[in-house]
């Protein structure tokens, strides 16, 4: 099940978060973990126009979590929303990232303009791209960082 995150996922968030600095080096170009405390001040800041979601297994407990953010402030671009989606490291390949994605994609005018941007690793942009049938260079009419859904 997706749901908004609450309040009582931040700890589970911030695990999941800092997975990708043990087994990578960096989530997002942090190089730092994150606390609960960090996770849940970025949820409330961020409000309901770049939600943070939670899809949780059958007895609640959190496998990943996805959200939008403001992608910049530039007056051309404000309207573009990043999106970050991180699964539990027990969880992945097993559609929990697509799940969350495409919840994320069904939301435009709720969330956001409908435009897009994210950054990935190497090793994930090609099953990403595969998946929704992206070529290898996904571009919008602007840049190479941004992609209508």
């Amino acid at each position: 099940m997706i749901r908004q995150a609450s309040t009582e996922d931040a700890e589970a968030i911030a695990r999941i978060y800092n997975q990708n600095l043990d087994e990578q080096g960096f989530a997002n170009c942090d190089l730092t973990p994150q606390t609960a405390e960090y996770r849940l001040k970025a949820m409330m800041e961020s409000g309901d126009r770049y939600p943070t979601f939670v899809s949780t297994s059958d007895d609640g407990r959190v496998l990943g979590w996805s959200s939008l953010k403001r992608w910049s402030t530039r007056p051309d671009i404000a309207d573009v929303a990043e999106i970050a989606i991180y699964v539990d490291r027990s969880r992945r390949g097993n559609i929990v990232g697509a799940q969350l994605l495409c919840h994320l994609l069904a939301r435009p005018g709720r969330t956001s303009s409908g435009r897009f941007a994210t950054m990935t690793s190497s090793w994930r942009a090609s099953s990403i791209r595969r998946a929704w049938g992206w070529p290898s260079s996904a571009r919008s009419g602007r840049s190479s960082a941004s992609s209508r859904a």
